[in-house]
């Protein structure tokens, strides 16, 4: 599991082990091994720090201030996981040549011939007047009816 360190300097540092870390540096400085553990030690710190560590690093867009201090913790360990992913030994794949295609069952078609597609769905017809525009119309009524209106 790689360990970080960060000195009063803001400059953070990825290492192999714990042991590593404590070995190689002479500086005071604060580890961390997860992303909680960084949180914890963002507790104490003030905004200042955090920008000014965010704007350090390598590759990142630099920022005036952070939203709170969840936000700029799960920004900086996010970007810092590219230094843990350098000093992990790679293991080196044997390689391994790409398997063959295989010719499918069936016959073959002569180049630039039509190939059978599948039947797909058809659009429906376009419309062949417009909708009218303005109230809808009154609807006819039945013969019945209209002798009882003009009755009244």
């Amino acid at each position: 599991m790689t360990t970080f360190t960060i000195d009063t300097d803001n400059n953070i540092t990825a290492h192999g082990t714990p042991e590593e870390a404590a070995a190689t540096t002479a500086t005071p400085f604060d580890t961390f091994a997860s992303q909680k553990e960084l949180a914890e030690l963002v507790a104490g710190w003030p905004g200042e720090r955090l920008v000014a560590i965010w704007n350090s690093l390598p590759g990142v867009t630099p920022v005036k201030k952070f939203k709170d201090r969840t936000t700029a913790t799960t920004r900086i360990w996010k970007s810092i996981q590219d230094l843990g992913e350098a000093t992990k030994p790679k293991v080196a794949d044997p390689a391994q040549p790409k398997a063959e295609r295989k010719a499918k069952g069936g016959t073959q078609s002569a180049k630039g011939a039509p190939t059978k597609g599948k039947a797909t769905k058809r659009p429906p017809p376009p419309r062949t007047r417009p909708r009218a525009k303005g109230p809808p119309r009154r609807k006819k009524l039945p013969r019945r009816a209209r002798a009882v209106r003009r009755r009244r």
